[in-house]
């Protein structure tokens, strides 16, 4: 081209995807002898926009580099000197045309710029673009323009941005911690816990039952002068009427201190909820040296499984019991009450849930939580590293000792803000009873 200036209007992937604009010689490239390069202000605002938004690590790095440099050349006016063929020129803020009757939309950033060279009413104006969209809508209005040769593109990706890239990737990964409690096979953050009648059968009818085969035992051996009581396979006690009497009450009462014993653990148990507590890591990084802490409303006592009083045996060895006590245990009576007694306690290990040692969720095994420590109404316990999908439960056991409730409804939920301090290696939740 001849030696008349140049005003080239520079769109903003100009900035982005070529050669750093102060360092190409832009009369060279496009065979100029003065050329002036404008700057319009909806470049400067997608080059901010840019800065802080884009998704390309390399992207954002070029708007901020452009947009400080141009900040640079702002503080010498409105035109600066580039070098002593060409000059940096800022156009006005707003191109004054008449948009309705151009076409064109004040929301469009290519519309704005075909607005600003409209706008300018000097000669030989050019766009510089390899926007395929502004190249035609300029063509269309009578607008030329040029394109930047690809030597001066930039590489798609330089390797160490590819290296921060990946970096930064790594940075965003974080845990995401879900609490809640066990509802079948899955986390709930309400769960409803049922309190079932224990024992259905009361001591006073166990007694009662007992006693009545004292009675008939006294009645089949009565009048009889030698009565054989069975101690071993091979070995028998041969005693009166009147040494038989005192036998069988010492064996009754032994048998029915047992019996009371069983039925109260019965009880004690039948006010204890059970209640699987779960810890997940749905996030893509682990949590390290996590401290729980789990505190329920003060109307509530807190056992862990270990200082729950085990149910006696029921079928406890012969060879504690009184010899005359044996004679009890092959009547019909209590071979009735026995298997009534076993029954409450089958129903008491399903209330409870004591043998759940193989819990899964989505078919992935939850590990317990070994350690803990119980106060009255709270529990706490360490985690050294909660990896990817771990999930884990605290096994708690707990009674309200205010009065007895059918139904409690827990809600575990906590908020997003508490989640986020976990990064800080404790969370503190707070259970309540839902209204």
């Amino acid at each position: 081209m001849g030696s008349t200036e140049y005003r080239l209007y520079l769109d903003t992937n100009t900035f982005l995807h070529y050669k750093y604009f102060v360092d190409i010689d832009w009369c060279e490239v496009f065979n100029l002898k003065m050329a002036t390069l404008i700057i319009c202000y909806p470049v400067l605002k997608e080059l901010d926009k840019h800065k802080m938004y884009h998704t390309n690590l390399r992207i954002r790095k070029r708007a901020k580099k452009a947009l400080g440099t141009i900040r640079s050349l702002l503080n010498n006016g409105i035109k600066s000197k580039l070098n002593d063929n060409t000059i940096i020129e800022f156009a006005k803020a707003k191109a004054k045309i008449d948009w309705a009757k151009e076409e064109l939309s004040n929301d469009s950033v290519d519309d704005q710029i075909i607005a600003c060279v409209i706008s300018d009413k000097k000669r030989n104006k050019y766009i510089i673009t390899a926007d395929v969209g502004l190249q035609l809508a300029s063509k269309l209005r009578g607008i030329k323009f040029l394109e930047l040769p690809d030597s001066l593109l930039l590489p798609i990706q330089d390797p160490r941005d590819k290296k921060i890239d990946q970096l930064e990737k790594q940075l965003s990964k974080k845990p995401e911690l879900q609490f809640g409690a066990l509802e079948g096979h899955s986390i709930s953050k309400k769960v409803e816990i049922k309190l079932v009648d224990f024992p259905s059968i009361e001591f006073s009818d166990i007694e009662k039952k007992v006693i009545k085969i004292g009675k008939n035992l006294l009645e089949e051996y009565r009048g009889q002068a030698n009565i054989e009581i069975p101690l071993s396979d091979v070995a028998d006690l041969r005693v009166t009427f009147e040494q038989f009497e005192e036998h069988l009450e010492c064996g009754q009462k032994q048998l029915l201190n047992y019996l009371k014993k069983f039925h109260f653990c019965l009880s004690s148990w039948a006010d204890i909820y059970n209640l699987k507590v779960i810890i997940a890591n749905n996030g893509t990084a682990p949590v390290n040296d996590l401290d729980i802490e789990i505190i329920f409303p003060p109307e509530y006592t807190l056992f862990s499984s270990d200082n729950i009083e085990r149910l006696p045996p029921l079928n406890f060895d012969n060879n504690t019991l009184h010899a005359t006590g044996k004679m009890f245990l092959a009547d019909q009576v209590y071979l009735d009450l026995n298997a009534e007694l076993e029954m409450e306690q089958s129903r008491i290990y399903k209330h409870l849930r004591t043998y759940d040692r193989d819990l899964k969720i989505d078919n992935r095994k939850i590990y317990p939580i070994e350690v803990c420590r119980f106060s009255k109404s709270s529990v706490s316990a360490e985690l050294e590293k909660v990896k990817q999908n771990d999930k884990f439960y605290l096994d708690i056991y707990f009674s309200r000792f205010d009065h007895k409730k059918q139904i409690i409804e827990i809600d575990c939920s906590i908020n997003a803000d508490e989640i986020d301090e976990v990064f800080k290696d404790s969370i503190i939740i707070f259970l309540q009873e839902a209204l």
